[in-house]
């Protein structure tokens, strides 16, 4: 009786753990949009359906940024503006008197004569009239920060 015990209880022990080694088949639902187009190994290809893409239609419209600029104030000096003007003078004669020493004999002669230098004649003069002086100005100007550009929004 013994036998016949072990014996059941054997026959019943590889019943219980040989069906837990062996492959098992059942059906499991998996999302296809979850697995990137790779399939697991467990799966077979032949129960798979893809699903039906969805398509979304989406309508964009064009949309113009505009450009980002900064204003910077500087200060700066502005030239005077100044006119030129050439203008014919008479120029009187000028001289100079010079002293001339000779000697006559053992006598020292000083003699004093007035010696044109420069002649008199017209001379062409130039001269410069300041319309406006120079100063300091503030001066606003603008830097491109971002340049504009077209961008795509959903309509």
């Amino acid at each position: 009786m013994n036998t016949r015990v072990f014996s059941l209880a054997a026959l019943f022990a590889t019943m219980m753990f040989g069906s837990m080694t062996s492959p098992t088949h059942g059906q499991v639902w998996v999302d296809v949009n979850q697995l990137d187009g790779k399939l697991p190994s467990w799966v077979d290809e032949q129960y798979v359906r893809p699903m039906p893409p969805t398509r979304h239609e989406v309508q964009y419209r064009r949309v113009w940024v505009e450009p980002v600029y900064q204003v910077i104030r500087k200060r700066v000096w502005v030239e005077p503006v100044v006119r030129v003007v050439y203008e014919q003078v008479w120029s009187p004669a000028r001289y100079e008197v010079r002293e001339t020493v000779s000697w006559e004999g053992n006598v020292q002669i000083i003699r004093r004569e007035r010696v044109c230098i420069d002649p008199g004649g017209y001379k062409t003069v130039r001269r410069e009239i300041v319309e406006s002086p120079g100063c300091w100005k503030w001066v606003e100007s603008r830097d491109l920060i971002s340049g504009g550009y077209w961008k795509l929004e959903p309509a």
